[in-house]
């Protein structure tokens, strides 16, 4: 199985806080702020990374109402 660089965003899994951050709308800064959160849904740890669950992300978004 090759890896294909081109997937688009909304197709991938799991994203990088870079691009878990243009997908939402918000600055890495506040994208870092709710990973830190003890309760964060959408964290995947991968090895020493910490990526983003896209679906879970997308749940996040639908359901919080005040986005700190």
């Amino acid at each position: 199985m090759a890896y294909n660089k081109d997937v688009r965003v909304c197709e991938k899994l799991l994203l990088s806080q870079q691009e878990a951050a243009a997908y939402a709308g918000v600055g890495i800064h506040r994208l870092e702020a709710w990973m830190r959160e003890a309760q964060c849904p959408f964290v995947v740890k991968k090895g020493g990374h910490r990526c983003v669950n896209r679906q879970l992300l997308e749940e996040y978004l639908r359901t919080t109402k005040v986005l700190k």
